[in-house]
């Protein structure tokens, strides 16, 4: 795969992380009275995916200034 490609696809994989843990956050707040047990696991899925978020992009970083791109924040 091109680094260009594949530096693409790294940041959309990022954004997927975030937006896991966003719909995790809202499932956390609808439920939050009802089901606690499940909103604790809800909460534990949105804390991995802001670490996974946070993983990916010092990979990306790395990948980028390893192939030459310029890093983008």
């Amino acid at each position: 795969m091109k680094p260009e490609l594949m530096g693409k696809t790294m940041r959309v994989v990022e954004w997927a992380w975030v937006f896991i843990a966003v719909v995790s956050v809202w499932e956390v707040a609808a439920n939050w009275s009802t089901d606690r047990s499940q909103s604790g696991l809800f909460a534990l899925f949105g804390v991995g995916a802001l670490v996974m978020f946070v993983v990916r992009r010092k990979q990306r970083q790395k990948f980028e200034s390893r192939h030459g791109n310029k890093p983008t924040e």
